[in-house]
C-alpha cells in the first residue's frame, strides 16, 4: 500500500482506524468507498489503488466476493472514451473466452487511463477517477449535486443537513423518511 497521507503519530494508524481526509488526498463521489480509504482498507491518500484492494475491501461493506469482483473489475478496464477500444485477437478470444467477453461487455465502465499502472507495473486507478459521470458516479445522490449542477463529487452541506433532518425520530432514517425527503 502506498505511504499514508495521514499525519505522523506516535502510534501509526492500523487498518480499520479512522483518519479524516487530508487536503491533498483524492476521494471518490461514493461515501462508502471514501469510508474504506478513511479507515485504511484502501490507500488513505486515494492514489494508485489496486483492483485487489477494492475487491478485498468490499467484504467490509458486506458484499460477497462475487459482487466485489463484479463491481471492481469493470472499473479497472481502460476507459474507452479516452481512445482505448477493447482489443481481442482471435487467439485471446478462443483461449480466454470469458475474459474477452467480459472486457467487451463492460468496456463502458472502464475508468483507468490508458496504460495507467503503479511503479510495479500493476494496473491501478485513483479514487477521484470514480467520478466519471454515469459509470459509478450518478445523479440523484443524497449528499452531492447532480452532474449538470456543477460539483458532483464533494458532499454539499445543505444536502447533508437535509438528509440528517429527514429523520422523523432524530436518531435513524427510515425508508419512509427517505421517501418524504425525495418527494420534497
Amino acid at each position: 500500500m502506498p505511504p499514508s497521507s495521514a499525519p505522523a503519530q506516535s502510534n501509526p494508524l492500523k487498518r480499520g482506524d479512522y483518519a479524516p481526509v487530508n487536503p491533498n488526498d483524492l476521494r471518490s463521489p461514493c461515501p462508502a468507498i471514501n469510508a474504506l480509504a478513511n479507515h485504511g482498507y484502501l490507500p488513505r491518500d486515494g492514489r494508485n489503488v489496486l483492483a485487489s484492494e477494492i475487491s478485498d475491501s468490499m467484504n467490509h461493506l458486506g458484499l460477497g466476493s462475487f459482487l466485489g469482483y463484479m463491481f471492481t473489475h469493470p472499473i479497472f478496464l481502460e476507459n474507452p472514451a479516452k481512445g482505448v477500444k477493447p482489443q481481442s485477437s482471435w487467439w485471446s478470444t478462443v483461449s480466454h473466452p470469458f475474459a474477452s467477453a467480459f472486457a467487451f461487455a463492460f468496456a463502458a465502465f472502464g475508468m483507468r487511463d490508458p496504460g495507467q499502472k503503479d511503479s510495479d507495473g500493476v494496473a491501478c486507478l485513483n479514487l477521484d477517477q470514480l467520478a466519471l459521470h454515469n459509470v459509478v458516479e450518478h445523479d440523484v445522490s443524497l449528499s452531492r449535486r447532480d452532474f449538470a449542477q456543477g460539483d458532483n463529487t464533494t458532499p454539499q452541506a445543505d444536502l447533508v443537513e437535509d438528509l440528517v433532518n429527514a429523520s422523523s425520530n432524530g436518531k435513524t432514517i427510515t425508508i419512509d423518511d427517505f421517501v418524504k425527503l425525495r418527494r420534497r
